[in-house]
């Protein structure tokens, strides 16, 4: 296949056995954006400007509360905390606190490593589709896999265009591998389930049915 700087994470991932090759790109992506916000960008002008107007969220926080740089990461609350003072406007009636509680749920809502990595994973949705277009080993390496996580796989879906002619048998592959998988998966938690069961308790459990419950729930929601 052809190796190139945005081709080369995607085919490293699709080679790996795992429920979803996209988690582990975005999981990548995370661990190497919340270190830059741990070093380089804690003083850099354009992405303190972007800290103070997207602000982290929750999960995003805890990581870099867990860093080794709590300093910066004080820094970049500061002037976040500065920046949503300044977006208080005080209600003058039930209907204005309404339309208020509205718009900083909104913005409040927002998170500047989350923002930086959707832009990249677009791109990356983007990058899997042409592969599988122009790399008859992609295609393959698609057919062999175990599916995708279903946030992945909706939004993979969601550009499946990006294949060009190639677009419907995408789809088609696409949907074939994620409900294989989830057929799959409902054997493997019936196994873990019927470890519990009076009668079958006592019959032997698939190797695939211990770690059903998380595999599962990697699934489901993705990284």
């Amino acid at each position: 296949m052809n190796y190139k700087i945005h081709t080369a994470p995607v085919i490293e991932a699709y080679r790996t056995d795992c429920e979803c090759p996209m988690c582990l790109i975005e999981r990548d992506l995370d661990r190497k954006h919340v270190s830059n916000y741990l070093n380089a960008a804690v003083m850099a002008p354009e992405r303190r400007t972007e800290v103070n107007r997207l602000g982290f969220c929750t999960r995003h926080f805890d990581a870099l509360l867990a860093g080794d740089n709590v300093l910066g990461v004080a820094l970049q609350t500061k002037t976040r905390t500065e920046a949503v003072r300044e977006r208080l406007v005080r209600p003058v009636s039930a209907k204005t606190a309404k339309k208020e509680g509205e718009r900083l749920r909104n913005e409040l809502s927002s998170c500047v490593v989350c923002a930086e990595i959707d832009a990249i994973m677009q791109r990356y949705y983007e990058t899997v589709a042409a592969l599988f277009r122009d790399e008859p080993a992609f295609e393959q390496l698609l057919r062999n896999g175990k599916g995708h996580c279903a946030r992945h796989y909706a939004e993979l879906l969601r550009t499946a265009d990006a294949a060009g002619k190639a677009a419907a048998r995408y789809a088609d592959v696409l949907y074939n591998r994620q409900f294989a998988a989830f057929r799959r998966l409902d054997a493997d938690l019936q196994g873990f389930v019927d470890r519990f069961d009076s009668v079958k308790r006592n019959n032997p459990t698939p190797e695939s049915a211990l770690d059903a419950v998380p595999r599962a729930v990697d699934k489901i929601k993705g990284y």
